[in-house]
């Protein structure tokens, strides 16, 4: 499958989103956007959906000792964003914890 369709502008503009030369938005950012707010619509809310991430990425960090953050450090960096940097700071804690207790 192809991952080149873009939506009509009709649509675009519907949804609010502004393309143009200047910070023109890139079909993947959109799609991330789209899923975010799929799966929060499916879990019924922010918070539950916070939650539920909170819950999956404390099973993934306990699950495994060799656990290399970096990438969920990126991950929560963009859920910050969306959610707010009260939403994830117990995420955050979690990861904090992990590298700091790699190092001892």
């Amino acid at each position: 499958p192809t991952f080149d369709w873009e939506p009509p502008p009709s649509i675009l503009k519907r949804r609010g989103v502004i393309t143009g030369q200047v910070g023109r938005v890139t079909s993947s950012s959109r799609r991330a956007g789209d899923i975010l707010s799929m799966l929060v619509g499916i879990y019924g809310s922010k918070d539950l959906f916070v939650n539920e991430y909170r819950i999956m990425l404390a099973d993934k960090l306990l699950g495994n000792t060799d656990f290399n953050t970096d990438k969920e450090v990126h991950n929560l960096e963009l859920l910050k964003l969306r959610f707010g940097e009260a939403s994830m700071r117990q995420c955050e804690v979690m990861i904090k914890d992990i590298d700091d207790s790699k190092r001892i």
